[in-house]
């Protein structure tokens, strides 16, 4: 295991987030390669951080310390298990048609990247920037007088909020 790698290890995912947003905003797609490989470089980044495959479960402990030992941030299974339900829950999204396909893809395959209470900025910082988006988009349609409905170019919030969430890992040492 090797701390010191790990620094180095998060260009990967913000120069495929920058991957990402680019063929969003150019096309309104986001490449299958770029989620491929943002979850398939994700074991390096757990191998690096030293993550433990299980969490630390407080058998025997009050219910409430033992259901909040489940959230321990170092286990690979809590990880996965986040991103499975994140894309599932955004399945959701997807089959009402408020999200596309590949943003779907693109937040189950970045929040393998993040522990929970990053995933959690994750989402508070995308909704947000994820109006923003949605604002500009819709004043562009207008001003240009496109027909049909306004395509909202998520994946540039998605990958404003995953840089944000990797700058303030680094930078905000007190959080």
């Amino acid at each position: 295991m090797s701390f010191a790698f790990a620094p180095f290890l998060m260009l990967l995912p913000a120069v495929l987030l920058l991957c990402a947003a680019w063929s969003d905003l150019r096309a309104r797609i986001i490449d299958h390669w770029v989620v491929i490989a943002m979850a398939a470089t994700a074991p390096l980044y757990w191998w690096a951080m030293g993550l433990q495959l299980l969490p630390n479960i407080a058998w025997g402990q009050h219910p409430v310390l033992m259901l909040a030992s489940l959230f321990d941030p170092a286990s690979v299974m809590i990880v996965v298990a986040l991103a499975v339900v994140m894309f599932f829950v955004f399945a959701i999204f997807f089959a009402i048609g408020w999200m596309g396909g590949g943003d779907v893809k693109l937040l189950a395959s970045l929040s393998l990247w993040l522990m929970p209470r990053e995933l959690l900025m994750l989402l508070v910082v995308e909704a947000l920037a994820g109006l923003v988006v949605t604002v500009l988009a819709t004043v562009h349609h207008k001003v240009k007088a496109k027909p049909g409905p306004v395509e909202v170019p998520r994946g540039v919030a998605i990958a404003f909020a995953g840089l944000w969430v990797f700058v303030e890992r680094y930078f905000n040492q007190f959080g």
